[in-house]
């Protein structure tokens, strides 16, 4: 993106010559939103926009942006009752966080720079967590699931071992008296 600014004569200078107002006339400037190598190259080949100019990287975005990028970012891995409120709790804390450092600048005059990346980073922060955190309580879930499945497996396993007990409790009653039978000390001695 390209804009264009042609700067006009000042309005109080009605007795500079037509040549004077001419090269105002032909001032130009140009405006672009380089990113990233475009910058650089850009910066490399006109080094005059370095020298000559200011670049305010410290924008504030306002609210209503602020909640869109976060709506961005996490819609994709939030459920939509919880994304009204997450999206909130982001923006209010970087909302704070720019008074914090305002405040900080007049008491202390210390500088703290808070950015529309750090915004991102936030919000990219919360993404990992929220994704390491549903790993783990994936591991969890998985791991209860698969203690369930052993403990229905034991207790069926119980159930067919209580089954051929009740099965063989009588057989193993007569053997039982007979075995009494065999090892009872006779009348005769």
């Amino acid at each position: 993106f390209f804009f264009l600014i042609v700067r006009r004569p000042p309005r109080s200078t009605h007795c500079i010559s037509s040549a004077a107002s001419d090269v105002y006339k032909r001032q130009v400037s140009t405006q672009s939103t380089w990113v990233g190598s475009s910058l650089r190259n850009n910066m490399r080949m006109f080094p005059s926009l370095v020298n000559c100019c200011t670049i305010d990287w410290f924008a504030k975005w306002p609210q209503s942006g602020l909640q869109a990028v976060a709506e961005k970012f996490l819609k994709p891995v939030m459920p939509s009752n919880n994304l009204t409120a997450i999206v909130q709790i982001c923006t209010d804390m970087h909302v704070s966080i720019e008074a914090l450092s305002e405040l900080f600048l007049k008491q202390d005059k210390g500088y703290n720079y808070v950015t529309p990346i750090m915004y991102i980073e936030l919000i990219q922060a919360y993404i990992s967590l929220l994704k390491s955190q549903g790993e783990s309580i994936m591991k969890v879930k998985l791991g209860y699931t698969k203690g369930i499945e052993k403990l229905e497996f034991a207790t069926e396993e119980v159930e067919v071992k209580q089954k051929e007990l009740e099965e063989k409790t009588p057989h193993l009653q007569e053997m039982n008296r007979n075995c009494l039978l065999y090892t009872s000390p006779s009348p005769r001695d």
